[in-house]
């Protein structure tokens, strides 16, 4: 039978100090900041996120709405310009003038409601999918290692900030889509005007 070491009183307290530390600079903490924590974001993150949504499908519908909506907008300014510039445009093309400017107004705010609709439909299928594969890995996770060391809170709080992420990913996407094509559309004007 070992007989079991004494600890003198500043052994006792030296080992009580370097309890639960991984290393000398977290300073007893079991668990790190998540605000220290690096996170980086890969190419395949963005594409789980695609096929989180629905696929490409949606990509290609949300492209589409945002261009046509970007096209009416443009020939309408165009439109006003034409109209603004022609005298006899605006004495006896009125009606016809009026007609197409509600059109194409209509129109741009079909677009922009439907290209709004279907990010809404993207947040819903990837903010389910992914709370679906949160919630198994959660439930795989093992409790010594992960439940008893990590309080509640902070599990809800990542649930909640990563959904919220995945929420403003889409709309984030959605504006670089459309400040990239009325970039687009401005180079294009530009090239076409006469000056």
């Amino acid at each position: 039978m070992a007989l079991r070491e004494e600890l003198t009183s500043s052994e006792k307290l030296e080992k009580f100090e370097t309890f639960g530390r991984i290393s000398k600079e977290d300073d007893g903490k079991i668990i790190k900041d998540e605000n220290d924590e690096v996170i980086s974001v890969e190419l395949s993150t963005y594409k789980k996120l695609i096929e989180c949504q629905g696929g490409k499908n949606l990509m290609v519908w949300l492209n589409l709405a945002i261009i046509i909506g970007i096209l009416c907008e443009t020939y309408m300014v165009f439109y006003i310009g034409q109209w603004a510039i022609d005298p006899e445009l605006q004495l006896e093309g009125y009606n016809l003038f009026a007609g197409v400017i509600i059109g194409l107004a209509g129109f741009t705010a079909v677009c922009e409601f439907a290209r709004s609709k279907i990010v809404c439909y993207m947040i819903f299928n990837a903010g389910n999918k992914f709370h679906a594969d949160m919630i198994n890995k959660i439930f795989r996770a093992p409790i010594n290692l992960f439940f008893d060391v990590t309080p509640t809170g902070l599990i809800i709080n990542r649930f909640s900030n990563d959904l919220e992420k995945v929420e403003l990913a889409f709309w984030c996407i959605k504006w670089a889509l459309v400040c990239g094509y009325n970039c687009l559309m401005i180079v294009v004007v530009i090239a076409v005007a006469k000056w």
